[in-house]
């Protein structure tokens, strides 16, 4: 399965836009939810897991627990649940090391998604707006 045709080097330097964001390995499970919510109640998009806004590589080897609960955001934090698409590539991180970038494919949605706190978003340009 391949879900993008960018490169790693298009995914670090593109700028984010209504279809493509990068985030952090770090990032708060409840704060993936927002730009899964905002590209499923507008055309889609691809999330970049494991590559900063910066657009250096971090990867996501070191943080399992918390790619595990980031795959789970969709059900847990997202109302509807959002069905998502992933793939995981591989790359070589900002210390030289092997790693992997986690990408998450959002399809666009029929219905109209919240977060747990009821807030909706949608993706307009390169941010979700509630």
């Amino acid at each position: 399965m391949k879900l993008t045709d960018m490169t790693i080097e298009e995914m670090c330097t593109t700028t984010e836009k209504q279809s493509f964001d990068r985030k952090s390995a770090k990032i708060e499970v409840t704060a993936i939810a927002t730009p899964m919510i905002a590209f499923a109640n507008a055309d889609g998009g691809l999330l970049a897991v494991g590559i900063e806004d910066n657009g250096e590589i971090t990867g996501i080897d070191d943080y399992t627990k918390n790619i595990n609960e980031i795959l789970r955001a969709g059900y847990d934090f997202c109302q509807p649940s959002i069905f998502i698409e992933k793939e995981t590539i591989d790359c070589i991180d900002k210390n030289g090391n092997a790693n992997h970038i986690l990408l998450i494919k959002v399809p666009q949605s029929a219905d109209m998604h919240v977060n747990h706190r009821d807030e909706a978003f949608l993706c307009v340009g390169d941010r979700s707006k509630n």
